[in-house]
């Protein structure tokens, strides 16, 4: 981990992607102490360029990390409503055989021959009287 004082007084820090590494040919180290200006000025510019790799590393741990939790949740959402669709089917099919059952001659080989069928076509039923109820409302509304 890099020390935040030493990121916050670097001049370079923020800037190395428009900011060339500094170098001998440049003006600003072109007098008798500049070749220490120059290797302070490249080891400060060569730190900011590192603190920007590890800070994107970071970054990027972070946003997989956010991806993960995402898809766990998103996992689990899923989950839970196939759990609950299977529930509900499973309440449905004992509705639909208790109404099934309730004729005298019926049995359950009979039940089980046509439990698609009487389910399917309830399915169709329910779905065709919601869309009747969904264009009585609209209509109403205008």
């Amino acid at each position: 981990m890099t020390d935040l004082n030493l990121i916050n007084k670097n001049p370079f820090v923020g800037k190395i992607g428009y900011t060339p590494r500094p170098t001998e040919g440049d003006r600003k180290y072109d007098w008798t102490g500049g070749r220490d200006e120059l290797t302070r000025d490249q080891t400060l510019w060569d730190a900011a360029r590192d603190w920007a790799a590890e800070n994107d590393q970071l970054r990027l741990k972070r946003l997989a990390n956010v991806d993960a939790e995402r898809a766990a949740d998103h996992a689990s959402v899923a989950e839970r409503d196939n759990a609950q669709r299977m529930s509900e089917r499973a309440a449905l099919e004992g509705r639909l055989r208790a109404q099934f059952m309730a004729n005298p001659a019926a049995t359950s080989g009979d039940w089980e021959r046509v439990k698609d069928d009487v389910i399917t076509r309830h399915l169709s039923d329910e779905a065709t009287r919601r869309e009747a109820e969904m264009r009585r409302s609209y209509s109403m509304a205008f």
